[in-house]
């Protein structure tokens, strides 16, 4: 065939298959190889010729949009979309016959979800489907018909796809061959910004994003080296890739277009039966009949023929072999380049083409098959990594522009691809991919999977510390997960093994729902650590999962060898006796397998290893024997098991002595404990006695000061040297970044304690700079010295130089660092108040004297959990009744910790301020913990179709604002201008002065979400909204768990009588009815908070967008349907409240609406 791709390069896309049909009609466009395999001697040749492809697309351009009586086609453009399974030269040929008939085709993956599928057709307008394959794809159509919201506006046409006879009628016996008649070329072929067709993404990260190629993108990627290479080739066996692909596009349309090559494609299947399945067997023996002289293939093809001699000889005479699309195990390649195989690898993407050239020169030969060259004709930029990787950008050009722009360059904006590549050692220009940005993960078939998703996602099962999806060239994905400490799955146990994956099923199941097909999540590829080879980390303190996977090669192997075996799951039972003797027993037994080691009944849980996982599967666990109980009264108390229980109830004995209570109602008062007394005055009394033991025990003995010179604010020194504790926190990170910016802050003491991961202190404090928006260049400040240590240990837990420098040094102390776990009993903070005595003792050395320090307790309003409100706020004074504080372990801690620095001023002369703070809100870039309660209750609101009113004032402070104010007291910045000299207070309240209430800032809220997301609902009464989160409670379904996490906390939101009335006039009633905080002192000190503005209206929108970043109201939301409550959800006693803690974040039960995100 003389054939010269120059010409072709001039002929617009619309006009392409017109063409050669005129200047090279009988020209083979395909090859059709038998799909039973069986060949004849030599194989017969049946074919479609250029012709006969022209003449196919006229005939079904006819069918899919007929000429009126004036030759002109009845309808205007549109976007005609193809789901179906066919033949590969049927559905090519209808996409070349949707463009002859002045339409837009738009290839849809029947892989994908329904979900997927109703959000592609949305995004472009697309109300037109060629549908075959059975009742699979029809079914497939109308669930994603459903989704769409008021289909009934959004009409959607089923057009049947044509029998094979229609399209090509010469490969059938007895069909009429004549010409079609005339049907007019599309209008605008030289259109360089008409849509020609449009192309999806994979959807493993999120929904799929449908992507417009436009005729300059169409003609540029036909005349791109890759595919004008394939010229110097005649015959190409391109059957494997899949026609929706833009893979299949490029091979099975556009290189036989752009260079009149022909292909080697499967005959047509037989009527009423599926088209074969391209398989390594069949793919080789039709390259082998045909004698083709290129080929195209996943890398999964290439492992499998390297395992056969003949396979791989007949590899050998091709004149090239490209593969692509997935990664390929170095070895198979050096075997097969050694055994003659001309190799090489391809490289592009849907948003971007195919920017590589294949051909061998001085600088690419066989041995260096896995490196990529990139084309001069693809502007080409490496953005540097830091660690040796490159990550590959695609920049826009005249020449030039990718499908997507996603990103703004030094060189001008192009597009992200999130691929990471590594120069050749030795050869300027080679390039090998070596991961993803993002890690993504590509299977043996070619198609990827974004792990970040899933393996976030995994995360919501309490069992889970981390996790790493499998399956780098396998067909099939997995999840190595690491477990927590104390739930590790011993190896060998197949009991224990199929306990655990049934257990995270239901999260897996609901991953799963989100994802397409072939991403999806098998029980039996789940793999758990083995508990002597834990995962590895990287500095920042992530799991690299290369590694990780080179760790667990035999349980990989393994699996995928058993990947068919499945078994059952264990359940609790209550003992036959239900004595407390009994009840010590069956607990001991339950966490001793919990825990993995022996328990003392007598001692605290917590103090012996438990941990907030241990206490909600304990919990579970009690649950679960009381509701199989086969006695009705003792199976309805399930429902009368606190979601605190283990907390409230930290030893077994204890423990015990309250479940024989549950059990045996009749055997005590309902006002009275065993001995009579009233249980909650001596639950009180109990809390009030260890508060003031700890008092006693770290608030007396303080040393004598070197100095008592008192030194008054007036006469402190210009600068200040400061230590501060927790700035890897959230308050402390932006106390931290003002601290260095500060002109009276000449040096920073950062001390925080190690990470148990190994992950270095800077890093953290780098990782926490970047997640809340602050300028990570601070961290390289002269005047800042981050320092690991214990502040419970001597000395800090650091050497003796470098602590006897602090104490030298050190002028203000803002001692912020505090655990935050509002489930854990006062004694579980004492290494905390230990740690504050020991500052106040590094405070007493310091060589000019206590008056010389100045010591900031970063408190909080949980000490005031128990506080009478009388009508009127709380004064910023000490707590004089230890009762006020009794409330959770953390608000406790930290009165006894209040009451250390107020005995240390008192005797020894050491200046102190304790500042209670209040609810923070987020930061300057709307950082907010998405684990916190307000995001809870927004997202549960999403799913419950309302959002809850409430007659409450809002009194949050911006967490910027309230570092500022804490600087401000701190620094003494207000009494230095005004050249006070009085001691500062004893205790500051950060509270916002001027309130909102609760309506505005939900009704600010309910905006934004309808504004960002495209969420509107109505705000209803609180009691309404809680009637709701109620019923929702009552589910079993771990989805309806997941979706609604406001079920977690139902009891705290029980707790809040949000139905009272307030006004902004009136600080007695406060936020959850906590405690109101007079703030008049602290506004003395702090200009910021004296004129601080109320929360603006558009604060939610900058919060809502930072959870948005985090993956929240992602979940399709029910109240479009007839609503959660509707959906006949199954009871579920005591509403199976889930409590755990994450490595840094923590879901939790709390008795006040204060949540110290910040502190």
């Amino acid at each position: 065939m003389d054939f010269d791709p120059e010409i072709t390069r001039a002929v617009p896309y619309t006009r392409l298959v017109e063409h050669h049909a005129a200047t090279h009609p009988d020209e083979k466009y395909a090859l059709l190889a038998p799909t039973d395999n069986s060949y004849s001697e030599p194989p017969s040749e049946r074919a479609i010729s250029w012709s006969q492809l022209n003449d196919a697309t006229i005939r079904v351009a006819h069918l899919l949009n007929p000429l009126d009586s004036t030759g002109t086609p009845e309808r205007p453009r549109r976007v005609i979309a193809i789901l179906a399974v066919t033949d590969t030269v049927i559905y090519q040929t209808l996409h070349l016959a949707i463009v002859r008939s002045g339409n837009i085709p738009f290839p849809i993956s029947p892989r994908n979800s329904a979900e997927a599928i109703a959000h592609l057709l949305k995004a472009t307008d697309c109300h037109d489907v060629v549908i075959n394959g059975g009742p699979a794809i029809l079914s497939l159509l109308h669930a994603a018909r459903a989704l769409i919201p008021n289909p009934e506006s959004f009409p959607l046409e089923y057009i049947p796809l044509p029998s094979a006879a229609a399209f090509f009628p010469h490969l059938f016996k007895g069909s009429s061959q004549s010409p079609p008649p005339h049907y007019p070329l599309p209008a605008d072929p030289d259109d360089q910004e008409a849509i020609r067709l449009w192309i999806h993404s994979s959807g493993t990260t999120s929904l799929p994003k449908a992507i417009p190629a436009t005729e300059q993108y169409v003609r540029f990627l036909i005349n791109a080296p890759v595919i004008r290479d394939q010229s110097v080739h005649k015959l190409h066996a391109f059957m494997a890739a899949p026609p929706f692909h833009i893979l299949g596009m490029i091979l099975q349309l556009w290189v036989p277009i752009a260079n009149g090559v022909t292909i080697l494609l499967w005959d047509l299947a037989p009527e009423n039966t599926p088209p074969p399945v391209t398989t390594p067997e069949n793919t080789i023996q039709a390259i082998t009949k045909f004698e083709c002289d290129a080929t195209c293939v996943v890398p999964a093809f290439l492992v499998q023929w390297a395992r056969n001699k003949e396979s791989v000889q007949a590899l050998a005479k091709l004149g090239r072999v490209i593969t692509g699309s997935g990664p390929m195990p170095d070895e198979v390649g050096e075997y097969l380049v050694e055994s003659g195989v001309k190799l090489t690898t391809a490289y592009g993407g849907t948003e971007f083409s195919v920017p590589c050239a294949l051909d061998y020169n001085h600088l690419r030969t066989p041995r260096e098959w896995a490196w990529t060259e990139f084309a001069p004709e693809f502007p080409v930029r490496m953005n540097p990594q830091g660690d040796g990787t490159f990550e590959l950008q695609l920049l826009a050009k005249d020449y030039f522009r990718p499908m997507v722009i996603n990103t703004e360059t030094p060189d001008g904006p192009g597009y992200n691809t999130k691929d990471l590549f590594v120069p050749h050692p030795h050869k300027h220009g080679l390039w090998k991919i070596v991961g993803r940005v993002d890690d993504q993960v590509t299977l043996a078939t070619g198609e990827k999977i974004n792990p970040n998703r899933i393996e976030t996602a995994v995360l919501d099962s309490p069992l889970v510390m981390s996790a790493v999806v499998i399956g780098r060239g396998r067909n099939q994905a997995g999840l190595l997960i690491e477990t927590v400490p104390g739930h590790q799955v011993p190896p060998g146990d197949d009991k224990a093994l199929a306990a655990f994956r049934n257990s995270i099923w239901p999260i897996v199941e609901a991953i799963n729902g989100q994802s397409p097909t072939f991403a999806r999540i098998f029980k039996e590829t789940i793999i758990p650590s083995n508990p002597d080879k834990p995962f590895p980390r990287t500095p920042k303190g992530s799991v690299p999962s290369k590694k990780a996977e080179q760790l667990y090669t035999d349980e990989i192997e393994a699996m995928y060898s058993a990947i068919d075996e499945a078994k059952g799951s264990v359940t609790a039972t209550l003992p036959e006796s239900e004595s407390q003797y009994a009840l010590e027993m069956w607990l001991t037994q339950i966490l001793e397998e919990l825990m993995q080691s022996q328990v003392d009944p007598e001692k605290d849980l917590f103090d012996q290893g438990a941990d907030s996982l241990t206490a909600t599967f304990l919990r579970l666990r009690i649950a679960s024997a009381l509701r199989e109980s086969s006695e009705a009264p003792t199976s309805e108390r399930a429902r009368s098991v606190d979601p605190n229980i283990v907390f409230t109830h930290p030893t077994i004995v204890s423990l015990a002595r309250h479940l024989h209570t549950l059990l045996n109602p009749n055997s005590y008062s309902s006002t009275t404990d065993p001995n009579g007394s009233s249980a909650t005055t001596q639950t009180a009394d109990s809390h009030v006695r260890e508060m003031t033991a700890l008092v006693n025990k770290y608030a007396t003995g303080f040393a004598s000061s070197s100095s008592t010179i008192p030194i008054t604010p007036s006469a402190r020194a210009t600068k200040e040297t400061v230590l501060i504790t927790g700035t890897t926190g959230s308050l402390g990170s932006y106390l931290l970044a003002q601290a260095i910016q500060d002109k009276n802050v000449q040096f920073i003491w950062a001390i925080n304690r190690a990470e148990k991961s190994g992950q270095s202190l800077p890093m953290r404090q780098h990782s926490s700079f970047e997640e809340k928006g602050l300028d990570t260049n601070l961290l390289h400040h002269e005047k800042l010295r981050l320092v690991e240590g214990n502040l419970s240990e001597p000395l800090l837990g650091l050497t003796e130089g470098l602590y006897r420098a602090i104490v030298n040094t050190t002028t203000v102390i803002i001692h912020n660092a505090w655990r935050l776990d509002f489930n854990l009993s006062l004694r579980s903070f004492e290494s905390h108040i230990k740690g504050t005595r020991n500052l106040v003792d590094l405070s007493l050395e310091s060589p000019q004297g206590a008056s010389s320090i100045l010591f900031v307790f970063i408190s909080s309003i949980a000490t005031l959990a128990n506080s009478p409100s009388h009508g009127r706020a709380f004064p910023e004074l000490p707590i004089d009744d230890p009762s006020i504080s009794v409330g959770t372990g953390y608000g406790e801690s930290k009165y006894v910790a209040e009451k250390i620095l107020e005995s240390a001023a008192r005797e020894t002369g050491l200046l102190t301020t304790s500042i209670r703070v209040g609810q923070l809100s987020g930061g300057s870039n709307g950082f907010w913990s998405a684990t916190d309660w307000l995001p809870n209750l927004l997202q549960s609101s999403v799913q419950l179709g309302c959002f809850p009113n409430a007659q409450r004032l809002v009194s949050w402070v911006p967490l910027h604002k309230a570092a500022t104010v804490v600087l401000d007291a701190s620094l003494m910045r207000e009494r230095r201008e005004l050249h006070q000299t009085e001691r500062p207070p004893q205790v500051l309240h950060l509270s916002h002065p001027r309130p909102t209430t609760w309506s505005e800032m939900m009704g600010s809220a309910a905006k934004a979400l309808a504004d960002d997301a495209g969420i509107t609902l109505p705000i209803v009464p609180w009691s309404v909204w809680l009637a709701k989160l109620e019923v929702a409670a009552q589910s079993s379904d771990p989805q309806t768990i997941q979706r609604v996490p406001g079920i977690k906390l139902l009891s705290f939101y029980r707790s809040l009588n949000m139905d009272g009335v307030s006004s902004k006039s009136s600080k007695s009633l406060q936020e959850a009815g906590t405690t109101a905080l007079e703030t008049k002192r602290m506004e003395s000190l702090s200009s910021t908070l004296k004129y601080l503005s109320p929360l603006a209206r558009s604060e939610p929108s900058r919060w809502i967008e930072y959870w948005r970043s985090k993956g929240l109201f992602d979940h399709p939301a029910h109240h479009q349907q007839p609503g959660l409550l509707s959906l006949g959800l199954k009871s579920l006693p005591g509403g199976n409240l889930l409590l755990y803690i994450y490595s840094n974040y923590i879901l939790y039960f709390v008795p006040s609406m204060f949540r110290g995100s910040s502190i």
